[in-house]
């Protein structure tokens, strides 16, 4: 099974900035923001310093990974153009071919909806989805999730 991971961004100055990443199976999807923290450490590190423990994720599950990367507002530069031809449009295998569940759990177990979601793989890869300023609350985006983990 194949899990869709399109990366919305800037590219500035030789930069490019994540804002938000879309995970899409099938007719199933859901958007996922991430924090100003989260896209200037990936601006300090590598852009994929957010985008690959989710990767990840997806292939300690069995999952085969396929990036797009959409520039929202950018430079036109050639640095621009070489970095979406290298970046864009890659497909990534699983580690494993069986598929594996994939643990969503909420930080505040008490209270779902006042907290954050944490995604963990069987050999506990984990991702944090930041739920603050998202247009769906956590259970919402929780439920979503198991849609395109087929769970």
């Amino acid at each position: 099974m194949v899990i869709n991971i399109k990366v919305d961004g800037d590219y500035l100055d030789g930069k490019f900035a994540p804002l938000a990443i879309e995970l899409n199976r099938d007719i199933y999807s859901v958007n996922i923001f991430l924090t100003s923290e989260q896209t200037n450490e990936s601006l300090e590190y590598d852009f994929n310093f957010q985008i690959h423990p989710l990767k990840d994720i997806c292939a300690d599950s069995g999952f085969t990974t396929h990036q797009t990367i959409e520039i929202i507002n950018g430079d036109e530069s050639d640095a621009q153009h070489e970095f979406t031809s290298k970046i864009s449009d890659l497909r990534e295998d699983p580690f494993r071919e069986e598929i594996l569940p994939i643990e969503i759990k909420f930080s505040n177990p008490k209270n779902p909806d006042d907290g954050n979601i944490e995604l963990i793989s069987a050999d506990e890869f984990e991702f944090t989805i930041f739920t603050e300023g998202d247009e769906l609350s956590p259970t919402q985006t929780a439920e979503k999730l198991k849609l395109i983990f087929n769970q």
